[in-house]
């Protein structure tokens, strides 16, 4: 939450994108930002499921394929988890206190 907070303060010169307009408060952002624009997203497919998902994603998807994972327990979560001790903090997501609408 404090991170998301951080997108509005205001204090700080914020940082437009020239083709989509968002408003990023660090250069790092807009540069992070920038890659769904590029050409660098290059697509590929997944050896297990034959689903196509970009390159910079495969690793992640993959681990949803991992026996050695642990599943998130949340109906409708297909994430998946190194250690179960990760799966404590990422349920936060899940509760109503993190579905909160931003009022700013």
């Amino acid at each position: 939450m404090a991170k998301h907070i951080k997108l509005h303060k205001t204090d700080k010169e914020l940082h437009q994108c020239q083709q989509c307009n968002a408003e990023l408060s660090s250069k790092g952002n807009l540069k992070e930002h920038m890659f769904i624009h590029s050409d660098q997203q290059k697509m590929t497919t997944c050896k297990v499921c034959n689903i196509q998902i970009q390159q910079g994603r495969l690793h992640n998807h993959l681990m949803t394929h991992d026996p050695r994972t642990y599943p998130c327990p949340a109906e409708d979560c297909n994430k998946r988890f190194m250690k179960k001790s990760s799966i404590k903090g990422h349920l936060l997501v899940h509760t109503q206190e993190s579905k909160k609408e931003c009022q700013v």
